[in-house]
């Protein structure tokens, strides 16, 4: 949306605590199969967004430049059955457990569990049929002021090879003139399981199908991240940044030092003064997108926030396993000014 010479800018809180389609109605629901898939805008004055219970999926994120212009600035398909078995999780709520698990296997007091294997030889974000690829309900949808819609899914015991029974809750929130927050909830109800939720929306705040991030000004407040194989397979380690193209403690543009990056910026960073990470992520090459939008390499950027990868198989990362009676909580606030 680089209209003029304003600049927009993103800001993404996130805190994580463990507790004992463009054209897309604002309201439409029709039939797919026995489930109802549902369409539903979120609107403030000039700032929208529209969502859809097919994964928990954020479809569009609509704001004005200085101008008054208002553009989509984040990145989708061209139409809903395209979100279908996709791989790209564009928009989507990834879960139970976002990012890599390696050898698609883990084993919780002794007993060993396998889960579905996409990634190759390991499981990626929650298995080949994860939580974005399952019809969730709504809980509560609320208009007004400050508009929300609160969407609920019960992952049975076994999906995907992950063990018990698991109620989850996403809502996304208008908080404020241009400000939306996203809330998630997952609790145990039998069994301990490992979750890591994330939402994976990609970004390009020129608007999507402008040209590349590359030039995007991005600062994450990690002074560590943690290395991987070549499968993207934490080594267990936590590297500093410095001295490194992965150093985005002061703004920086992505592209200043991606040629660095063998297949660019795929990598979990440690934030500052908190335990759970957060992935910066290229685009895939080649999608048709939404409004004929063909997305190019580096298209947009994912800012995933999320526990370490594969924790379930590293001592010394962080746990994720929680038991019946814990609540798992998530919670990131996006933020758009304009600088102009």
């Amino acid at each position: 949306m680089a209209r003029g010479k304003s600049t927009l800018l993103l800001c993404v809180a996130v805190v994580l605590l463990a507790m004992g389609n463009g054209g897309v109605p604002g309201a439409e629901a029709r039939k797919r199969g026995k489930q109802s898939l549902g369409f539903y805008e979120l609107r403030r004055g000039e700032f929208s967004m529209v969502v859809t219970n097919w994964g928990a999926t954020i479809l569009a994120v609509r704001i004005p430049d200085k101008n008054g212009h208002i553009d989509d600035v984040v990145l989708g398909y061209k139409d809903i059955g395209s979100y279908v078995n996709d791989t790209t999780y564009f928009g989507a709520l990834v879960g139970r457990v976002a990012n890599r698990i390696a050898g698609g296997r883990f084993t919780i007091r002794d007993r060993p569990y396998h889960t579905y294997r996409n990634d190759g030889n390991n499981t990626l974000h929650g298995g080949h049929r994860g939580f974005n690829q399952v019809f969730w309900s709504v809980r509560e949808r609320v208009t007004g002021e400050f508009p929300h819609i609160t969407f609920a899914y019960r992952s049975y015991d076994g999906e995907q090879g992950f063990p018990g029974n698991l109620d989850v809750l996403v809502t996304y929130k208008i908080d404020g003139d241009y400000s939306y927050s996203v809330t998630m909830y997952a609790r145990p109800l039998d069994k301990p399981t490992p979750v890591n939720l994330a939402q994976h929306t990609y970004w390009n705040l020129r608007g999507h199908g402008n040209g590349d991030i590359l030039g995007h000004a991005v600062q994450i407040f990690a002074s560590a991240v943690t290395p991987v194989t070549g499968d993207l397979i934490p080594t267990g380690a936590v590297a500093p940044v410095a001295g490194t193209p992965f150093d985005f403690r002061t703004p920086a543009a992505p592209g200043a030092r991606i040629a660095e990056v063998e297949g660019g910026y795929d990598i979990n960073y440690v934030l500052d003064g908190a335990t759970d990470g957060q992935g910066v992520r290229k685009v895939a090459v080649g999608d048709e997108g939404k409004g004929g939008a063909v997305y190019a390499k580096h298209g947009g950027m994912c800012l995933e926030t999320q526990d370490y990868p594969d924790a379930v198989h590293e001592p010394g990362f962080p746990g994720e396993v929680y038991c019946p009676g814990q609540v798992y909580k998530h919670y990131m606030l996006y933020k758009f000014s304009l600088k102009k």
